[in-house]
């Protein structure tokens, strides 16, 4: 028997022994766990299958949920929606609440939400919608948070991210270290470059604002942001530096001494 018929087989009897066990499942009062909610033929029986107990059980106690209107109403209401705070019937989210509704009244206010996750997040897959969905709705536009470096930077569409092969990124698995930032992450530095250019801004009259995230420095640090010198200083745990405010959807950053930092580009 050659490999390919082993496949063959194997792919065969698996399925065989899948469809009888599905079978006796769905017509007998045979239970068993694996095929409480998947069964290889349920979507070919129109009648509802016969459900355990325990899923009966689950099933009686699902509540109704309401959807939210567009303007957000009943996020407002205390233990609705959410329900972070079982003592109080008052909203736990009032003041980012208050926000977009500032924003929607086109008052000047900034807001910044993180969406913390795994990979999924990291390619911006969920969260470049949820951006999308509150640019539109409130206004706004830009990619928003990137960190210096990224695993993914090649999968994620919404920015080309570019740098340097000499960065080291240092994150809680390479074990104890007190700088992590907001990404999670520390950035070490050895005179190296990063570009970002935004993927996600179609108006080419766009006025777009790109600021480094960076922690608290040593002294000030010499960089290059488009070729041009500027000094920048982190005095504080976190430091917000604008570095440019104009059309061009792409920056880049050169360090010209080794650093040792914590910090991002947004």
């Amino acid at each position: 028997m050659n490999s390919n018929f082993r496949v063959i087989y194997f792919v065969g009897v698996t399925f065989f022994i899948y469809f009888i066990l599905s079978v006796i499942t769905r017509f007998t009062e045979f239970q068993w766990k694996p095929f409480e909610n998947v069964n290889l033929i349920t979507d070919l029986i129109k009648d509802a299958p016969v459900l355990s107990d325990s899923v009966k059980k689950t099933s009686n106690q699902t509540k109704t949920v309401k959807l939210p209107k567009s303007n957000f109403e009943l996020y407002k209401t205390g233990r609705l929606i959410i329900d972070f705070s079982t003592d109080t019937s008052q909203p736990s989210i009032q003041k980012f609440l208050s926000k977009l509704t500032d924003l929607k009244k086109n008052r000047k206010r900034k807001i910044r939400i993180a969406y913390i996750g795994d990979s999924m997040i990291e390619g911006d897959l969920i969260s470049q919608t949820l951006r999308i969905l509150f640019q539109q709705y409130f206004g706004g536009n830009g990619v928003g948070f990137i960190p210096i470096t990224s695993q993914v930077s090649k999968f994620r569409q919404t920015v080309i991210h570019q740098y340097s092969s000499g960065w080291k990124d240092e994150s809680f698995k390479s074990g104890n270290n007190d700088k992590l930032y907001l990404s999670g992450h520390m950035f070490r530095s050895s005179k190296d470059w990063v570009r970002i250019t935004d993927q996600t801004i179609k108006d080419s009259g766009s006025i777009l604002e790109k600021s480094l995230i960076l922690g608290q420095t040593d002294g000030k640090i010499n960089i290059l942001v488009n070729e041009s010198p500027v000094i920048v200083n982190g005095p504080g745990l976190v430091n917000r530096i604008p570095l440019t405010i104009d059309r061009n959807k792409s920056i880049k950053v050169s360090f010209l001494q080794s650093n040792n930092l914590s910090m991002e580009l947004q």
